[in-house]
């Protein structure tokens, strides 16, 4: 599944989409390794001290239920979406942590 998700993120890491979250933080990201969804990412607005940066609004799966952890920018949070891929398909993560 790397190989798939190294393949897409190559020309757009993720599907850009505008999130309805009820603030001005909408300009969302869809994150697809392979054809699976994963995450949704929205870049936090001004009203945020990490202003720029993006957060996990919604975790699928294995990613649910992680905190909604903050990226700062979107290679950041590729990189933690396929390491966390890569360390559960190894057997790591126990109960879903790391």
């Amino acid at each position: 599944m790397g190989g798939r998700w190294r393949e897409q993120r190559l020309p757009a890491p993720h599907h850009q989409v505008i999130i309805e979250t009820g603030s001005p933080d909408e300009d969302g990201r869809l994150g697809f390794p392979g054809d699976r969804l994963v995450a949704v990412l929205v870049r936090l607005s001004s009203e945020h001290p990490q202003a720029g940066q993006w957060f996990l609004e919604a975790g699928l799966g294995q990613f649910h239920g992680q905190g909604g952890p903050v990226f700062a920018d979107l290679g950041a949070a590729t990189a933690w979406i396929e390491h966390r891929l890569r360390t559960r398909r190894a057997g790591g993560l126990p109960g879903g942590l790391q």
